[in-house]
């Protein structure tokens, strides 16, 4: 999309019951406005459309002002977005040396976080960390390069992973029109309580900044009991939308 620049009424990546919309915005007055949803929702397929995908941002009233630009692309799909990973050391031994694979050449993950360029980035210190202590000793460069990662970038990888089978439940559960259950970690909480508390939400920007893992961040002296008792104190607030049945008849 292109003109003037949409004003954020809600964050960057908005959690709606079957799928979430980002807002990003570019360069030269544009922006984009993707879509993520579950792979098998056939009925949400139908957005590939461009109507119908104007449709869905307008039946979303803190996002509909960001679909009155002028659209500079038609809907470009994207699928097979999945959390991949692969490992050259087993079982203490390397399968190949004077090969390091860094980056997306060693794990990629779901871009709806963000995370990609952040983790590269790290992963890639870690390489550069370890070549210099190690350039003429492919053994040893192999087995120091896959600890650095499994220690620094794998945990990020993980996460992600974990993040990425809780959003899909929550997707399953309202495709199927079950109601989903309350949280009862800090982890499932902390979307709820960050909303009303300053030092949840510094813990939230921790971790949404890859500087602390959420096991560390957790692990703070009375940060994990500090989340699940804001969270008990606020019900949750579901985004303005549709219900997805009214949805459907919308896109039909």
């Amino acid at each position: 999309m292109r003109g003037a620049q949409p004003s954020y009424r809600t964050g960057l990546l908005a959690h709606y019951p079957s799928f979430s919309l980002l807002t990003l915005p570019g360069d030269a007055q544009t922006w984009s406005v993707p879509v993520f949803m579950f792979s098998g929702d056939a009925a949400l397929k139908t957005l590939r459309d461009p109507n119908r995908r104007t449709t869905l941002g307008r039946a979303c009233p803190l996002h509909a002002h960001w679909i009155d630009g002028e659209a500079i692309t038609e809907v470009l799909p994207m699928g097979g977005v999945t959390d991949h990973y692969r490992r050259f050391v087993v079982d203490g031994a390397p399968v190949a040396t004077e090969i390091l694979s860094v980056g997306d050449a060693w794990a990629c993950t779901n871009p709806v976080n963000g995370r990609g360029i952040s983790m590269g980035l790290m992963h890639a210190e870690g390489t550069a960390e370890v070549v210099r202590a190690h350039p003429d000793d492919p053994l040893r460069l192999a087995c120091a390069h896959d600890a650095m990662t499994e220690t620094r970038a794998t945990p990020w990888y993980r996460d992600t992973v974990v993040f990425d089978r809780a959003r899909t439940a929550q997707i399953v559960a309202a495709i199927s029109g079950r109601k989903v259950p309350p949280p009862t970690d800090p982890r499932g909480a902390l979307a709820l309580a960050m909303q009303h508390g300053a030092e949840v939400f510094c813990a939230f920007l921790e971790i949404n900044s890859l500087l602390a893992l959420p096991q560390d961040v957790f692990a703070g002296p009375g940060v994990a009991d500090r989340i699940m008792e804001v969270a008990a104190a606020h019900p949750a607030v579901a985004l303005p939308c549709p219900p997805r049945d009214e949805l459907l008849r919308l896109l039909a």
